[in-house]
């Protein structure tokens, strides 16, 4: 399993530990990686960042946002929640967020 994603932020590559990765968020032309400690703005596609992070720990739940699964305390028909923040969860990902949250362990 990969454990950093490099990613290049200000002009310069920045490496960034999966784990810390809190979620991540469509921008525009821009996604921000959102960790405990920072956020980064990066030049990428959401489906460019999510081919390069592990599918079994991360999971797009909306078309702006990707989640980390460990961050996930709980979830509803419309949200899932982190431990520090709401994130829309779109009716078309509904069933593939249950089956992913139900298999994580």
């Amino acid at each position: 399993l990969k454990k950093n994603i490099e990613v290049k932020c200000n002009l310069k590559t920045e490496k960034i530990t999966l784990s810390a990765i809190q979620w991540i968020e469509a921008m525009g032309d821009y996604v921000k990686i959102v960790t405990s400690k920072k956020k980064y703005i990066v030049l990428s596609s959401m489906k460019g960042i999510q081919q390069r992070i592990p599918e079994k720990h991360f999971f797009r739940c909306h078309k702006s946002y990707i989640v980390n699964m460990e961050e996930v305390s709980n979830f509803s028909q419309t949200t899932v929640f982190l431990k520090n923040k709401p994130i829309p969860l779109s009716r078309t990902k509904k069933e593939g967020f249950k089956t992913a949250w139900s298999s994580r362990y």
